[in-house]
């Protein structure tokens, strides 16, 4: 089973997924009262960020070669 889906899709995904992340983590721990810019822009924290972006900006290429294919 080949796996298709778009590469500059693929970047672009992860690449905006990855400031969304950043700041939705940023709002959870203020309102958490746990603000503290050292661990929010610790490496692990980041790391953990930059993973999850990739796997979302991989799901968001699949979901739009899957519309591509069944549009026409």
């Amino acid at each position: 089973m080949k796996i298709h889906f778009s590469l500059k899709h693929f970047i672009i995904g992860s690449f905006l997924l990855f400031p969304v992340l950043l700041i939705l983590d940023g709002i959870y721990d203020y309102a958490m009262n746990e603000w503290n810019t050292t661990t929010l822009f610790s490496t692990e924290n980041l790391i953990f960020k930059a993973i999850a972006a990739v796997i979302g900006g991989y799901f968001y290429a699949r979901i739009i070669q899957f519309y591509k294919q069944n549009k026409s």
